[in-house]
């Protein structure tokens, strides 16, 4: 039986027999068509684990920061679409909110 598979090098598109189909190279650029397995439950859940830890250093880490006569004043993650919703952008201030804070988390809560 034959499949379609894509070169990963060169972008060729080509046949490949099922039963060749741990030795298929690319007949352009002799580059192996097949790919490692997929990564096991415990390596995802170690990467969805590090993107929870991630996210919860960046919600508190400092986003941007101004100074301007004599003060100070910064803005990190969490706290940048609060800031836009309280200036009046509820719906850009929601949008950035969830793609950035809520989004990532209740994805990486699901995959757990």
């Amino acid at each position: 039986m034959l499949s379609a598979h894509t070169c990963t090098s060169c972008g060729l598109i080509q046949q490949v027999q099922d039963a060749n189909q741990r030795k298929a190279r690319c007949v352009r650029c002799d580059f192996r068509l097949n790919h490692p397995a997929s990564a096991g439950p415990v390596e995802a859940t170690l990467w969805v684990l590090l993107l929870l830890a991630l996210l919860s250093v960046s919600i508190h880490d400092t986003f941007m920061g101004f100074t301007y006569a004599g003060g100070t004043h910064s803005i990190n993650v969490s706290q940048g679409p609060l800031e836009v919703i309280r200036l009046g952008s509820t719906v850009v201030g929601l949008a950035v909110l969830f793609c950035a804070v809520i989004s990532p988390l209740v994805w990486g809560l699901g995959m757990l």
